[in-house]
């Protein structure tokens, strides 16, 4: 059998690729990005051993910079998903989000996680042993994030799925002040399919 190759140019455009490294029964695999050549001189490669992300550094003004990663994450079922890459991949978003004052992770998780919340709630034992009120609850962690920049605080999707990636793509936001941007900004406020008009598994 032979394979086609096809290599997809934009103009203005370059292109960074983190191919995947395990063996493939057909050419498929890796991550990438599309930087515009105007840009190039901002950008930076981070380097990461993990299969799962491939980040970039841009220096948005004056040596200030913010981490960009472009995430796939295996279905849990494919024999490309390891629990030692997204352990691995937890640390890393965890490491760049204490580095950098700004991060922003798109891509693939293979994530169902419906509309559960991505702030963390503050329960009875929480308000009974830290002696937390109602009224200061609101503003604490990335839910006061979501105050302060009066976007909403309960995100909307379409799809009602839910499963253990779903549930560790939550826990990393939770954990790392992190938010999902689908179902609360832009044209995605009714929370849109992104996979087959039937799922939502892509997040930024």
């Amino acid at each position: 059998m032979a394979w086609v190759t096809y290599i997809i140019t934009i103009p203005d455009y370059s292109f960074f690729s983190k191919p995947r490294t395990k063996d493939t029964v057909r050419k498929s695999g890796g991550i990438g990005f599309f930087v515009k050549k105007s840009i190039l001189q901002d950008i930076e490669i981070v380097k990461s051993e993990n299969e799962y992300i491939f980040w970039l550094k841009i220096n948005i003004e004056n040596n200030k910079y913010f981490a960009l990663g472009a995430v796939y994450v295996p279905p849990e079922m494919s024999r490309f998903y390891s629990e030692d890459d997204f352990f691995q991949l937890e640390n890393e978003i965890s490491d760049k989000s204490n580095t950098y004052e700004n991060i922003l992770i798109l891509g693939d998780f293979n994530a169902h996680t419906s509309n559960l919340p991505d702030y963390t709630e503050i329960d009875e034992f929480l308000y009974r042993h830290f002696d937390i009120s109602e009224n200061s609850s609101e503003t604490i962690g990335n839910k006061a994030i979501l105050i302060e920049c009066n976007i909403p605080i309960n995100r909307i999707s379409l799809c009602s799925k839910t499963n253990k990636l779903g549930r560790k793509l939550l826990n990393i936001c939770k954990e790392n002040d992190l938010l999902i941007h689908n179902g609360r900004l832009f044209n995605d406020r009714n929370g849109q399919f992104t996979f087959r008009n039937a799922s939502v598994i892509n997040y930024s």
